[in-house]
């Protein structure tokens, strides 16, 4: 029928590939096509069809497996309160896309947008996210979450677009996150455009990447922003200095 021509079509148009080149490899990738939510096995899947995901729930990966997902140009829809992805227990999700127009997009959650990544009491270890590529577009959380949060667990960014969101972009709440690759542009969050990271604890690094379109506000714990302003001044002290001057003219306001 219609639909099994679909399908063979689209087995004949994707190429296995590894998830940061999307070159060949000798890896058996399988198709997926449950179109209400995405595979937690261990193993390498590709999309053959959108996929709209339950009004509360989103899909949690708890097993301790291994799992790559090619986007393979199609959409992940989350809808309501539940995140598209909610990773513990030694759980290691890989997201790519090797057509370059894959989405991923999700409204009205309240704390994590895309992905909640941590560590649940008895877990082995904490779970971990890494993205290589797709566009994360259209999501709207509430004031206290972000698109990507990290609470105990790990988190990379080597290729992808977030744009186009009216939230938060990442929330560092305890944990790893880097920034290796990848663009994040043209977000709003309310007034305070751009707002792109929230730090509470944890380890942040960028080595790569790109932050464009909008104010880029690093909100940390005062510790953390110290130690944000000594690294500005040890390699940027004339942006130091014009941070410092401007300080001095607000400090009456401020305390």
């Amino acid at each position: 029928d219609n639909n099994g021509l679909y399908v063979i079509q689209k087995l004949a148009e994707h190429k296995p590939h590894t998830p940061d080149e999307c070159s060949h490899e000798s890896v058996s990738w399988k198709y997926w096509g449950d179109n209400t939510t995405l595979p937690t096995a261990e193993g390498h899947y590709y999309l053959v069809d959108d996929v709209t995901l339950g009004a509360t729930t989103g899909v949690a990966y708890n097993n301790g497996a291994e799992v790559t997902i090619c986007l393979n140009g199609f959409t992940i829809s989350g809808a309501g309160t539940g995140r598209v992805f909610r990773l513990s227990n030694g759980t290691t999700v890989h997201l790519c896309d090797c057509t370059g127009s894959g989405k991923i997009t999700n409204t009205n959650n309240a704390k994590a947008g895309i992905a909640w990544i941590g560590q649940d009491a008895g877990d082995s270890a904490p779970g971990a996210l890494n993205i290589y590529g797709g566009t994360f577009t259209g999501c709207n959380v509430g004031n206290d979450g972000a698109l990507v949060y990290v609470d105990g667990g790990s988190f990379n960014l080597y290729g992808g677009t977030f744009t186009g969101n009216d939230c938060r972009i990442l929330y560092l709440n305890k944990g790893t996150m880097g920034i290796h690759g990848g663009t994040i542009t043209n977000n709003t969050f309310g007034r305070r455009d751009g707002l792109v990271l929230r730090m509470s604890d944890g380890e942040f690094t960028m080595t790569g990447g790109e932050i464009t379109g909008g104010n880029f506000h690093v909100k940390t714990a005062g510790t953390n922003w110290l130690e944000a302003m000594r690294l500005v001044a040890m390699e940027k002290p004339a942006l130091y200095r014009n941070i410092h001057k401007y300080a001095l003219t607000v400090f009456d306001q401020a305390r």
